[in-house]
């Protein structure tokens, strides 16, 4: 499974209002800078939400496919959407048979939204078709940095989560050589979806001077 061209890391948590999902704009072409402005995420329903890292390319393939079982959901039930859960449910069924078929999507798909019942959904499928609810998920580099910031964050109040998860990306634009440009904040509520304008977030540098002087 080699990634051509790829989109980075997202990081997603609950707050006490609904859920937070962040992620830069750019798209690589192998180590190289290609696409700016890019959003890494779909609305697929009125309060439901797609985003996936990894190979791009794959994820365009596989919102093609969720947006044609929607329809068709529609079309038999009135115009009824699928909930949160069942686009979630769909979408690994179908990787895990890519995977099965040997042609598996080379992409972590996260899905976000609100349930009829008001509950919060929060999943990721990896390429396996392996997958897992959970109050905060991180993709790409944010797996491995979101843990210590948002943990203590989660289902608080959205400006905590707002800033652990830039806290995160703060660590992730100073790691990740791929990561550029601005990031994209999303929130997922009862009352819909609203993206929010994207925010430069610079690394700190003075830790890593600091480090180094004798």
């Amino acid at each position: 499974m080699q990634v051509i061209t790829a989109s980075g890391a997202i990081v997603a948590a609950k707050y006490d209002g609904g859920i937070l999902l962040a992620s830069d704009l750019s798209i690589t072409y192998g180590s190289m800078f290609r696409h700016n402005n890019v959003s890494h995420f779909v609305e697929v329903a009125p309060n439901i939400i797609i985003g996936a890292s990894g190979e791009f390319a794959d994820f365009q393939t596989l919102i093609e496919v969720i947006k044609s079982v929607i329809l068709q959901q529609q079309c038999k039930h009135n115009g009824e959407y699928l909930t949160a859960s069942e686009v979630h449910n769909y979408i690994k069924r179908y990787m895990y048979q890519c995977r099965s078929n040997m042609k598996p999507l080379s992409c972590k798909v996260i899905v976000a939204g609100i349930n009829p019942d008001g509950s919060k959904f929060l999943a990721c499928t990896d390429p396996y078709g392996a997958s897992w609810e959970s109050d905060h998920i991180g993709t790409g580099f944010g797996k491995y940095l979101q843990g210590l910031q948002i943990a203590d964050v989660v289902n608080g109040s959205f400006d905590d989560v707002k800033k652990g998860i830039t806290e995160v990306f703060r660590a992730v634009n100073a790691r990740n050589t791929t990561a550029n440009g601005k990031i994209e904040f999303i929130t997922v509520t009862p009352q819909g979806i609203n993206h929010l304008a994207p925010e430069q977030i610079d690394p700190n540098w003075e830790v890593v001077e600091g480090t180094w002087d004798q």
